[in-house]
């Protein structure tokens, strides 16, 4: 059968920055939370050092060992996934092919998996840089823009969603589209409450004038 897209690459140290860096953010990212919660143990401890003593520096000493993890839970996670990815260890050529009917992948030019129809994906997401593809709510393929040898990756959303019956979620990397899908999901929230209640209104005066009417 055709081949729509084909995807050819190697996972490199900014393939595997950028899984992380995409399961933080679909998960809900809790850096912000991480430094909030430092904060407010740091403050805990200044009351307790000048009350208590001891207590306080034992919950600061918590409030460093947390801000630490948060701030560099990343490049934790990044060492380990680099000491358990053997396609990484190994620099396997990984080959994602897309045809009219089933999803295809090579490792170093031999069939690996035959993942069959579209009717396997279970979730699309997308940002600048990156593809992520969910086969079966268990695999998730990483496919960087830049490395399509075959097809264009500015059609290639379509195509999934045309194949398959889910529809893609944009997750940003760059603060500036963080913000403006912020403002749209915050005005697209706003269009559904002022819906929601123009609707009650309106059941509330009908409800009324067939009151009148008895």
């Amino acid at each position: 059968m055709e081949t729509k897209f084909r995807v050819k690459m190697k996972k490199d140290t900014k393939v595997l920055q950028d899984f992380i860096l995409f399961t933080y953010r679909a998960t809900g990212n809790r850096t912000i939370r991480g430094i909030v919660l430092s904060v407010g143990l740091f403050m805990i401890a200044y009351f307790a050092i000048r009350d208590s003593g001891a207590v306080g520096y034992w919950i600061a000493g918590l409030g460093i060992l947390w801000l630490f993890f948060t701030l560099f839970r990343h490049k934790i996670a990044l060492a380990k996934l680099k000491k358990a990815d053997v396609a990484y260890q190994n620099q396997t050529e990984i080959e994602y092919i897309f045809t009219g009917g089933s999803i295809y992948v090579y490792e170093n030019g031999e069939l690996e998996t035959n993942v069959g129809g579209y009717g396997h994906v279970s979730c699309l997401y997308e940002d600048e840089y990156n593809f992520y593809l969910g086969i079966n709510n268990e695999d998730l393929f990483l496919l960087p823009r830049d490395r399509f040898v075959e097809g264009d990756p500015a059609e290639f959303v379509a195509f999934i969603e045309g194949k398959s019956s889910e529809k893609c979620e944009f997750l940003p990397v760059t603060l500036k589209n963080r913000w403006i899908v912020y403002r749209q999901r915050s005005k697209q929230a706003e269009i559904e409450y002022d819906a929601k209640a123009a609707a009650k209104r309106a059941e509330a005066k009908e409800k009324r004038a067939k009151r009148k009417n008895r």
